[in-house]
Formats: C-alpha cells, sequence, structure tokens
C-alpha cells in the first residue's frame, strides 16, 4: 500500500518552520559570542575621560536608560529588592526574577513627566552626552529583539491547531538532534528547550520532560528496583522471624501520662506510657513533648545492642500563661519539623501552637527536600502577647526546567481569610490544596469565583466572585464560618439508661455527643424497675442548652395479701406464725393469724391477735414477709411500706373496751413498736392505708419484714394487704 503523502501546504509550513528555528538558533549563538567577545575586553584596563572620574558608571547608565527607555510604551519600569531600577522589554521580564514591575500612580507618572528634576552637574551632562549613542544602540537592539520575538510567538501562538502541532514537532525535533540542549517545563505546562546553563540561570522551569523512550527506560528501571526491593523484603523478614535481626526495648515512664514520644525527632506511633516499646539497636535521640508543658530533661541519648531495654523517666513541669506568651506557627505542611532556639520541639501536625517564656526567640520550621522562607524568624516576646508567625516553603530546586513570557504580567495574588482558620479553598470550582488564610499566587487575570468550606460549619457568604486586571493585580475575600455542631451532654438519673438519638443509640448513662443544629428526638431504653422519660424533643440552637438531664421515675413494687405475691411469687414469700415472751417468731400454719372473709366483697384478710389463747404463756399472730431489692434500685428514692390494716371490735375475752395495735420489725431492727391503725374496719377502702418511709432501712438483696399483734393488743387487727413501693 502506497504511503500517504503529506499535504503541500504542510510541506512548505514545516520548510518555513525550520528556517526560522535555524535563523533563531545563530541568532543566539552571535549574541552569545558577542557577550562574550564584550566581556573579554571588559577585562582589559581602558581610558577614563577625566570628567566621569568621580562618578559611578553604573548610575549614569541608568539615568541614561531611564531617559530614553520611558519614550517607549514597550519597556516597563522595574525594581528588585535593593530598590535598583532597570526598564525592561516583557519577554526580559519573564526571564528575569530579580526585578518585578513597579506599581506607579498616574499622577507618579505625571510629576515624574513634568516635575521630574533637572540635571545641572556639567561633569554628569558632559558623561551622559558620551555614553548617550551607547545607550540608544542598545535601547534600539533591544527593541528589535523584542519585537523579533513577538512576531515569533505571534507564529508559534496561531490559532490553527494544525500549525501549532507543526510548530511544536519541529522544535522538538530541530533540538533533539542539538548537543547539550533539554526539554524543560514550568507549573503551567508550557516547555523550551535550554543548555544547562540556561536551566541555571533561570527560576520559572524545573522539571525535564522526558521522551517516551526515555520515560520507557526510567518505568522499566522503577520496576526493576520493586522488584528488588520486594526481594530485600523478603530475605529481611526472613532474618527477623529466624531471629536474626535483634530489636532493642525502650520503656518511658511519666506520672502524669501525657506527652508525644519522639524517636530521633519521629513520632512514636503506639508508644505506649510505662510499656515497652521496640526500637533498632543503636544510638538515638529520646525527647517527649507535651504542648503547655516545658520537659525535664529536654531530651536523653541512649545506646543500646541488640535485646537490651532501656528504662527512661521525664518530668513535665506546667507552663504560666499569665507570665508566659502564645505563638501560633503556619506552615503549608503539617509534618514540618518546629525548631525552637535550636531544640526541637515537635511537628506541626501535633500542635501549631507554642506557649513560651517572655525573651527573645529564634523559631524556624524544617522539611526534608524544601527550603524555607524566610530561614528563620527572631522575635521579643512579651507576657500575655500572641504572635502569629507564617513560613512559605518551596522545593529544592533540580535539574529541570522553567520558562515564562509575556503571561507572567497577566497574574496577580488573591487573599482569602475566615474567621475560622483552616478552610479548605475552592477557586473556579476545584478545591486547591490551600486552607486559610493564605494568598493565592499566579492567578490568571479575568473574573473567578472563591468558596470556602469546613465540616461541621456554614459558610456565610457561599461564594464570592472578584475580579483581577492591570489595575487590580491583588484582591482578599473574607468568609464567616458559624458551626453547625454543638457538642451536648446527656445524662439519666438516678439509673444508667440506654440513649438515643433520632433512632440512633449513642450510649448510656452519660454521653457526650457532637449534634447537627436542629429538631432532634431523644428517646430512652426501659430499665428495669423503672419508668422511663417520655420521648423529648429537643431543638439544638447556638444558644441552647449544653447539659441535658433526664430522670427515671421508680416504679418498683411487692404486694402482699391472702391470695398470694404480686408481681410473681420469685418477689418475696410469707410466713404465717406466732411470738412467744422469748421474742422469736415460731412459723406455724395452723397457731399462726387466723384467714377470715369480709362481710363486703368476700376479701380474705388475716386476723391478727392473741395465739392458742388456753395456753400459758399466750403466744401473739405474726406474720414474715421477705422481699427481694433489685441491685439497681437507687434507695435515695423514696420506697415506703404501705399496710391495709383495720381497727376491729372482735375484742379478746373479758374485754370490755378493746384496742387493736400492731408492731413492725424490719432487718431484725424494732421498726414501730406499736401502732395503732388509724382506719377502723366500716373504713375498708383501696386508699385507706398506713404509710412508713423505710429506704433507711433497706438494703440491696433480701430484705425480712416482721408484722405482729403486741402484748398490749386487746382487740384484734384485720390486715387485708402489705405493700413495699
Amino acid at each position: 500500500m502506497a504511503k500517504k503523502e503529506k499535504p503541500k501546504n504542510e510541506e512548505e509550513l514545516r520548510k518555513k518552520v525550520r528556517q526560522k528555528l535555524e535563523q533563531k538558533f545563530r541568532e543566539k549563538q552571535e549574541r552569545v559570542r558577542g557577550k562574550q567577545a564584550v566581556g573579554a575586553k571588559t577585562e582589559q584596563p581602558r581610558p577614563v575621560d577625566d570628567n566621569l572620574q568621580d562618578l559611578e558608571e553604573q548610575a549614569v547608565h541608568s539615568l541614561l536608560e531611564e531617559e530614553i527607555a520611558s519614550r517607549h510604551p514597550e519597556f516597563i519600569k522595574c525594581v528588585n529588592h535593593l530598590s535598583e531600577i532597570r526598564w525592561l522589554t516583557p519577554s526580559e521580564l519573564a526571564e528575569d526574577f530579580e526585578f518585578y514591575p513597579v506599581e506607579e500612580s498616574r499622577w507618579s507618572r505625571f510629576k515624574q513627566k513634568y516635575f521630574a528634576h533637572k540635571i545641572k552637574d556639567p561633569a554628569l551632562l558632559s558623561g551622559m552626552a558620551k555614553m548617550r549613542p551607547q545607550v540608544e544602540d542598545e535601547i534600539k537592539r533591544r527593541l528589535q529583539d523584542y519585537r523579533q520575538k513577538r512576531s515569533q510567538n505571534a507564529l508559534s501562538g496561531s490559532n490553527n491547531e494544525l500549525e501549532n502541532q507543526i510548530y511544536q514537532e519541529e522544535i522538538d525535533r530541530f533540538y533533539r538532534k542539538k548537543k547539550g540542549y533539554k526539554k524543560y517545563k514550568n507549573h503551567l505546562g508550557e516547555s523550551r528547550w535550554m543548555t544547562l546553563e540556561e536551566f541555571n540561570n533561570q527560576d520559572e522551569f524545573f522539571e525535564e520532560m522526558l521522551s517516551p523512550k526515555q520515560i520507557f527506560i526510567r518505568r522499566s528501571l522503577v520496576f526493576l528496583a520493586i522488584i528488588l526491593l520486594a526481594g530485600l523484603v523478603w530475605y529481611l523478614a526472613g532474618l527477623q522471624r529466624n531471629g536474626e535481626m535483634d530489636k532493642a526495648y525502650l520503656i518511658v515512664k511519666v506520672k502524669q501520662n501525657r506527652g508525644l514520644l519522639y524517636i530521633d525527632k519521629n513520632l512514636a506511633i503506639g508508644f505506649s506510657n510505662d510499656k515497652p516499646y521496640p526500637i533498632s539497636a543503636g544510638e538515638h535521640e529520646i525527647s517527649l513533648i507535651s504542648n503547655g508543658y516545658t520537659t525535664l530533661p529536654k531530651a536523653q541519648i541512649i545506646n543500646l545492642s541488640a535485646g537490651d531495654t532501656a528504662r527512661l523517666s521525664f518530668q513535665f513541669v506546667k507552663k504560666q500563661l499569665s507570665e508566659s506568651g502564645v505563638v501560633n506557627i503556619h506552615s503549608p505542611f503539617a509534618s514540618s519539623e518546629i525548631i525552637l532556639d535550636g531544640e526541637f520541639q515537635g511537628t506541626l501536625d501535633r500542635s501549631n501552637t507554642l506557649i513560651l517564656p517572655p525573651g527573645d526567640h529564634t523559631l524556624s520550621v524544617e522539611k526534608d527536600g524544601y527550603i524555607c522562607r524566610p530561614p528563620q524568624r527572631i522575635f521579643k516576646l512579651k507576657a500575655g502577647d500572641t504572635l502569629n508567625l507564617s513560613f512559605a516553603m518551596r522545593p529544592l530546586k533540580t535539574r529541570r526546567s522553567r520558562k515564562s513570557d509575556d503571561k507572567l504580567l497577566n497574574m496577580g495574588l488573591l487573599e482569602v481569610r475566615s474567621n475560622v482558620k483552616e478552610a479548605d479553598i475552592y477557586l473556579d470550582g476545584q478545591k486547591t490544596d490551600f486552607q486559610t488564610d493564605y494568598i493565592l499566587q499566579r492567578i490568571p487575570f479575568g473574573q473567578h469565583i472563591i468558596r470556602v468550606g469546613k465540616k461541621g460549619y456554614k459558610v456565610y457568604p457561599n461564594e464570592r466572585v472578584i475580579r483581577l486586571d492591570k489595575k487590580h493585580k491583588r484582591a482578599s475575600v473574607d468568609f464567616t464560618l458559624s458551626s453547625t455542631i454543638r457538642r451536648v451532654t446527656i445524662t439519666t438519673v438516678p439509673v444508667k439508661g440506654s440513649i438515643a438519638i433520632d433512632g440512633k443509640a449513642i450510649g448510656e448513662g452519660q454521653v457526650k455527643v457532637p449534634i447537627p443544629l436542629g429538631e432532634h428526638k431523644i428517646d430512652f431504653g426501659p430499665v428495669a424497675h423503672y419508668s422511663k422519660p417520655a420521648l423529648k424533643i429537643f431543638k439544638v440552637t447556638e444558644d441552647s442548652p449544653d447539659q441535658l438531664i433526664f430522670k427515671y421515675t421508680l416504679n418498683f413494687s411487692i404486694i402482699f395479701s391472702v391470695g398470694g405475691v404480686q408481681p410473681n411469687s420469685e418477689a418475696g414469700s410469707v410466713n404465717s406464725g406466732y411470738l412467744l415472751n422469748d421474742d422469736r417468731f415460731h412459723s406455724s400454719g395452723q397457731a399462726g393469724p387466723e384467714i377470715r372473709r369480709m362481710k363486703k366483697g368476700g376479701l380474705k384478710y388475716w386476723n391478727l391477735g392473741y395465739a392458742f389463747q388456753y395456753r400459758n404463756p399466750p403466744g401473739r399472730d405474726a406474720l414474715v414477709f421477705n422481699f427481694y431489692i433489685p441491685e439497681n434500685i437507687d434507695l435515695s428514692e423514696p420506697i415506703y411500706l404501705k399496710i391495709w390494716a383495720y381497727q376491729t371490735k372482735d375484742f379478746y375475752p373479758l374485754v370490755i373496751k378493746g384496742n387493736s395495735y400492731y408492731r413492725i420489725d424490719l432487718n431484725q431492727t424494732r421498726f414501730r413498736r406499736q401502732v395503732k391503725p388509724y382506719y377502723s374496719v366500716a373504713q375498708v377502702d383501696q386508699d385507706h392505708f398506713d404509710r412508713f418511709q423505710i429506704n433507711d432501712h433497706l438494703h440491696p438483696g433480701f430484705n425480712r419484714l416482721l408484722i405482729a399483734a403486741t402484748k398490749y393488743t386487746t382487740a384484734h387487727v384485720m390486715i387485708w394487704k402489705v405493700a413495699v413501693e
């Protein structure tokens, strides 16, 4: 099959691109050789005019450059950190990271143009006249270079997709054959071919772009390294199983049971106070850090052999906040190490707040592979002060790439702030890797939508729209965050009952839980012998109470009657019998209280009086009630003994007018020596009974209650029911 021929216009375009690349490359080489020649010439001594001996040649050059370059709109006034002034074209500015554009108001430009200080010094005017041709030629050459680059950029920036593709392909094909050239890219994905010297003299391009062949080779090497590493891990695991890799152990003890353990400035995961922690044999630096406390000693050095166990102890001294200051540290990486006055203070992910004594301090943060800006901060702290110190991080420079053009002039800064820190920042719908408060850099000119978000908070406003342009290169936005969750403590008394919120069980007894703002249902589980609180509808607001207490109502009850025990026979029992003069209870089914029926309703009751009256000494009728108090019963809650006892006119023989009395013993204690029923037989009713509070005489487990006639009883006592509730 015949090979498909390329279109004629594509061949012509490729030829045109190759010619331009060859021409551009030759011009670049000539400029390099010209600079080298100029440099060689400047090394030779040259005569200096007598009128310029006392003047700085650089100052004269700067004055002429400002005078001539300011006439051309292509030049931009720039300044560096030493306040030196230079006039650069946009392409020169893109390749120079020392100078940046000067922001001048219209009034400043007007004063500079019409009211600028005129030079009157004859010597300076003479020197400027002699150097003017040289500076004019230099400005003219720089203008030609910029216009040529701009025309070339117009060619490379064509909207024709085919032309862009051809241009990039020809650039890669052209420079791939040139010795010493490599392709680099910047953070915007733009690429440029440069020599190693050019790469080292710029700061925009940082990463080398690899060809498919190089990528394949590197991936093959990585795959091979993974295989070797897996083999090594397998081998080391075998050695460990065979006991060939012995470890040492470290035991650290602190009384307060607090602090984070660092071994060689690395956090010891899984460390527990006063328990062995495995470490490798050798020398190690051990430190224990707790925010708000001073550790004594600050660090300890140990050297262990395989199988050894070292025991260390630390003490914590609490810092007095009233006599100290607070420093809040901000850095892009939470894993950065904190170095205070030359000593390690932990990592930011554990605490970014330091409580320090008054005085002068030096603070820095460190992270492998990154440079901290600024390298350190020196500050003076007073008691009660709070300082916020921020550090920026940038990767260490590697042999990678950078490129820049006029786009750098069309970028600005955006500062995002919020009242609650560490809220995620979203730019144009995409989540960034930064959190508030932070300044986003190199934001392209135009309209942008900014949002922030943080779990558990609502944000006002939802979003902000900003516009960056040449007049407004910097903007700031503020957001207000309010919590959508409140931590509420819910407690049940006097017993521990299960608690559920919106149908989900969260614990029992007492729980402290985060609850979202809004209306919620709080329900409770059953507890034996108690009535649970009613379902509660609770509205959580920013001002609602954070302590809620709910009471379980005691619902304990045991009822004794002639018919049996309620609620069941396991709750208690009744024994019938009598007492003699020795006051001891004698159980008897025949000699105990007589069981009779009421005339009204036919209900059965016990009739207490004297027992076997024809014996000497006569006995007294008695009833013993055994009942069980469960362990979960709160005996501080009122518990009552109810006795449905009634006076009768069933007098003893030979008694003209008798009295009905009964006694109560509770757990071998004489609770009531003699009680006269409050109601008579004619008043028998469910609501007519004698009541006594008995909490002080009860205990968990089995209890014994005795009700008996007394030696002063001369009329029988009617006992219908007895209840403990």
